[in-house]
């Protein structure tokens, strides 16, 4: 996978280990990949406590790729 990469994962999720998705992050060739770990959330980080920063980040992430581009 060559492809731009953003995880937001909870440490605190009670149904996915962050393990998983660190590993995936670290074995992904992917140059453009950023690691998002939210501390007051669970496993629906879209509706919880840090929703706010979700968004943020995932609009960074995309901005920054469009700004790559040009």
């Amino acid at each position: 996978m060559t492809a731009p990469l953003i995880i937001i994962h909870s440490k605190e999720d009670d149904l996915s280990s962050i393990k998983g998705a660190k590993f995936i992050y670290e074995k992904v060739p992917s140059k453009i990949k950023k690691f998002v770990e939210l501390t007051n959330s669970y496993h629906i980080i879209t509706m919880d406590n840090e929703r706010d920063i979700v968004s943020k980040e995932t609009i960074l992430f995309f901005n920054s790729l469009l700004k790559e581009k040009s």
